[in-house]
């Protein structure tokens, strides 16, 4: 009866080693399953730095690609510029060269409504209150328009003792009205040096023909005389005048030239 409670005790035994075989088992799947996690995790980590190394080599990409257009449209905005500044300049310099040729056509156009410069001189030997001999050389230009309506001139009178020149111009003036001569105008101007002493003229003429009845007009001049007194210095004159005509014409005659 002694014997029966060692061998129960010796037949629970084996239990304990499937204990740990099986806790054995357990910690290595347990240890194969921190493994296997870790790799994954390893693998999603390298995977994600693998998408985010792509992602920014792609913004960069995308980036560079957007500077390079941004480039592209600038210069293509500078290139039209600098095109629309040459057509600009080329319009300039055209209708700069077009109005050079208007110019030029308008001279013309002046020139050929203009009769050719007259020019006269001559010569006259006169003697002074002193009783000497000089010697005055007079020269004269004019020129009038092609329908004879506008004339110009100018005279120049030097002496040969040299104290003494004039200078005068003029210009005249003929207004037309429907074919008729309606009224003449004429304007002078002298302005002379006498041996130490100066004058200046200046006159208007207006006159009104008729073809009937009577041709009228008048004239106005202002003289201005700057004397040398004793002193060296200048007494200033001034005068004016103003003429008042009034003619009839009246035909003597008639002649008829062939």
């Amino acid at each position: 009866m002694s014997s029966a409670p060692t061998s129960s005790s010796t037949s629970s035994a084996p239990p304990a080693s499937s204990s740990s075989s099986s806790s054995s088992s357990s910690s290595s799947q347990s240890g194969g399953s921190s493994s296997s996690s870790e790799t994954k995790s390893e693998g999603s980590s390298s995977s994600s730095s693998s998408e985010s190394k792509s992602e920014s080599k792609s913004e960069t990409k995308s980036e560079s690609k957007s500077e390079e257009k941004k480039s592209e449209s600038k210069s293509e905005e500078k290139k039209e510029e600098s095109k629309s500044e040459e057509k600009k300049e080329e319009k300039k310099s055209e209708e700069k060269k077009e109005e050079k040729k208007e110019e030029k056509k308008e001279e013309k156009k002046k020139q050929q409504n203009l009769n050719p410069l007259l020019v006269a001189s001559d010569l006259t030997i006169a003697d002074d209150q002193e009783g000497k001999f000089s010697t005055i050389a007079s020269v004269g230009v004019s020129k009038s328009s092609l329908m004879g309506d506008k004339s110009y001139s100018a005279n120049l009178m030097v002496w040969s003792t040299l104290n003494q020149f004039a200078l005068s111009t003029g210009t005249t003036k003929m207004d037309f009205k429907e074919g008729k001569l309606n009224s003449i105008s004429s304007y002078s101007s002298t302005a002379a040096y006498l041996k130490g002493n100066w004058m200046g003229l200046l006159g208007y003429t207006w006159i009104k023909p008729h073809s009937k009845w009577v041709t009228y007009g008048y004239n106005v001049r202002m003289i201005t005389l700057l004397l040398k007194n004793a002193e060296d210095k200048f007494n200033v004159t001034l005068s004016t005048s103003a003429v008042v005509f009034w003619t009839k014409p009246y035909q003597y005659s008639k002649k008829i030239i062939s």
